[in-house]
């Protein structure tokens, strides 16, 4: 087995070996759960809003929705659901409605969006297909004990389904069928524990969904073959949702029912027959819930059916943060709506090979080095760039992050396990090497780095620096003849871009790590692109977003990469926080947030793309002049105190400064470009 870091240190190798040998492997993502859902979208706002939270589920890739079943006589109960698949990209998905009880007939929504809405029922149920065929023949195709079926509504459908009669679709009966191809049954129904508020007592209370056909009720929980998980009204009185959907036919759903936000018992079934009991719930076993005639239901220890209940884990506010996240980032890629292509545009141009340095640490100083590293990730997933190393600075101290910070070596894991690359790692000097003079073994890694994949570059090696430029700059004074020969170029993002800053300037923070190491990066006997990270006149990188903005809309992997570092979490927990939703209330609080941005723009440059003033991402040669920055060629000088003062130069080949053309959209299309890069990985 191959070890994914390649570290440079002696001092370190025998402290990170269990972590080298277990980010050898990728992530693998887990098999997406084949669900059919069986839901009353017709009568409260809850129901549309659960099949929102189903669809981000889906775009997550942790479901797959097989079928959809309405269980309602209501005419346009079927438009409604198909109406609401359609607009979140899935209108592929068979659905069925009720056809033997009259149940459910009223809503107050359900017409209006089937007549707004896109669908295939818009003038009434004539055409829909009856919801026990639509159900035989989705589990019939799949394979043994594979699907779970979640139910959200009275259990009238489901009663028929086990009734059902062999038919074309199998020669089994729907007892039997149901036993042989579902491995679960996740259940909103019944009441097992208080809701003083409410005046909720077990065992008295009249549920909803059994209320509605008790009769059904009864009959599935004694003949239903496979486990049956409920989760009663109490489990949802508490958890407020759905103020994150913002547009489409589940918008105006909540708002024709009047509401903004309401409580969440729909999409509690919907979570664990996705996702389990996790971290959620605890779960009550070994009974079964007996349902009586006059709808009220009671938990029994003995005989165990096969039966069990939640019981609420979580803190209902964070649970509610987590499913309205989903919610409202569902659809995020829906096919025709303006979403982001699957893959970047490709070039002509070669695919450069990249070294990036960068000041990541744990706990972060600013996170906008776990944006960057996740960005060049994107583009050399997409290969778009050959990411060759990642170099990080050690610490300053002391460390401008609270607490003792460290080289974050677990984000760099967490992102070679997502995209399944084997990038290694090296860690930077920790103090300033002077002229002339010889590092100590420990502090020779990033040095080392540098030179070595230098000579192993065939095509040359481009250097990114986002941190200090330390270890550049001693890589420099070392063999100033290997980057002649073979550094494509340096990426320098730091400074002031005034064309003369002036002693009374403050130094800016990278800048002010190593002055002298600053200034030497203009010296290199290679190509320097200069990113000033402030300026005026559009010689600055800067720009600022909203987190709400990407965030939400991310892969899960990807978007629990963010959460992890954004939590500050100082356990070495990297690889199971991505697989698990850890730190949910971090996401619900960092989306509010603002973040400051400055890298991005020097990355795309680098991969041979710009960027248009709608954000779309497109090669350089193809945009011409229509990217909204440009490399402009100068001359510059820095001294060792960092201060700099260049002038345009149009015959200079070596030197060029970053500048923004389109001012006016730069910061919305930087944005957009960053939120469709991200969105491209695994």
């Amino acid at each position: 087995m191959t070890s994914i870091f390649s570290l440079q240190q002696n001092g370190l190798r025998m402290a990170l070996a269990a972590l080298l040998t277990a980010c050898t492997l990728p992530v693998q993502a887990a098999e997406r759960v084949k669900i059919i859902l069986d839901t009353d979208v017709v009568l409260d706002s809850g129901d549309p809003a659960a099949i929102a939270f189903l669809h981000g589920l889906a775009d997550r890739g942790e479901a797959e929705i097989l079928a959809m079943t309405v269980v309602s006589s209501h005419p346009y109960g079927a438009g409604c659901a198909d109406a609401i698949n359609r607009y979140y990209g899935r209108p592929e998905i068979p659905l069925g409605q009720l056809k033997n009880k009259e149940i459910l007939n009223k809503s107050g929504y359900a017409e209006q969006i089937a007549k707004k809405y896109p669908n295939r029922y818009p003038d009434g149920p004539t055409h829909v297909p009856d919801a026990v065929a639509i159900f035989r023949e989705a589990i019939a195709k799949q394979p043994d004990g594979s699907v779970v079926v979640v139910a959200i509504g009275p259990l009238s459908n489901l009663e028929n389904f086990l009734k059902s009669t062999p038919d074309q679709y199998s020669p089994l009966n729907g007892r039997d069928l149901i036993a042989k191809r579902v491995k679960l049954l996740s259940q909103m129904a019944a009441a097992f524990g208080p809701v003083p508020k409410e005046n909720v007592v077990p065992g008295k209370f009249k549920e909803f969904n059994v209320v509605k056909d008790p009769g059904a009720a009864i009959y599935v929980a004694e003949n239903w073959p496979t486990p049956i998980v409920f989760s009663g009204y109490e489990v949802g009185a508490d958890i407020w949702t759905g103020g994150g959907i913002t547009a489409g036919p589940v918008r105006d759903a909540i708002g024709y029912n009047g509401e903004r936000t309401r409580p969440t018992w729909d999409q509690t079934s919907i979570l664990y027959g996705v996702r389990g009991a996790g971290d959620y719930w605890d779960v009550k076993t070994n009974g079964f819930v007996e349902f009586h005639p006059d709808a009220t239901n009671l938990w029994k220890s003995t005989p165990d059916k096969g039966h069990s209940y939640l019981i609420q884990k979580m803190d209902p506010g964070k649970l509610g943060k987590l499913i309205s996240g989903i919610e409202a980032a569902a659809g995020a890629n829906k096919p025709g709506e303006g979403a982001p292509a699957a893959a970047l545009p490709k070039t002509n141009t070669e695919v450069p090979a990249v070294l990036h340095e960068t000041d990541l640490f744990r706990p972060y100083a600013d996170p906008d080095d776990h944006w960057d590293l996740a960005c060049v990730y994107a583009l050399s997933c997409q290969k778009r760039l050959d990411l060759k190393s990642v170099l990080i600075d050690s610490p300053p101290l002391p460390p401008k992050a609270d607490g003792k910070a460290n080289p974050d070596i677990g984000a760099v894991a967490q992102m070679n396990g997502i995209t399944g690359q084997a990038v290694p790692i090296a860690i930077g000097s920790s103090r300033i090497c002077q002229p002339g003079e010889t590092l100590a073994l420990a502090d020779s890694g990033g040095v080392a780095s540098i030179l070595d994949h230098l000579k192993n570059a065939p095509n040359g090696l481009y250097i990114n620096i986002v941190g200090s430029a330390r270890d550049v700059a001693a890589a420099i004074r070392q063999n100033p003849d290997l980057f002649k020969a073979k550094c494509r170029g340096i990426y320098l993002n730091s400074g002031w871009g005034a064309r003369k800053s002036t002693p009374e300037d403050k130094l800016e923070y990278n800048v002010a790590l190593d002055p002298r190491s600053y200034a030497d990066i203009f010296h290199a006997p290679c190509p320097v692109y200069w990113l000033p990270c402030f300026g005026p006149e559009g010689y600055s990188t800067f720009y600022k977003f909203k987190q709400g903005e990407i965030l939400p809309f991310l892969p899960h992997s990807v978007s629990r990469f963010f959460a992890f570092a954004l939590a500050k979490d100082a356990s070495s927990d990297w690889l199971s926080n991505l697989k698990e939703d850890r730190h949910p209330e971090v996401l619900a609080a960092e989306n509010e947030k603002m973040r400051n941005m400055w890298c991005t723009a020097g990355f795309l440059h680098l991969a041979g793309l710009g960027v248009d003033a709608s954000g779309a991402i497109k090669p350089l040669a193809e945009l011409g002049g229509d990217s909204v920055f440009e490399f402009e060629p100068m001359r510059v000088t820095c001294d060792d105190k960092g201060r700099t003062e260049w002038v345009p130069d149009p015959k200079s080949t070596d030197r060029f400064i970053f500048h923004v053309r389109d001012q006016a959209h730069y910061t919305s299309a930087m944005v957009t470009a960053m939120k469709t890069l991200l969105q491209t990985m695994p």
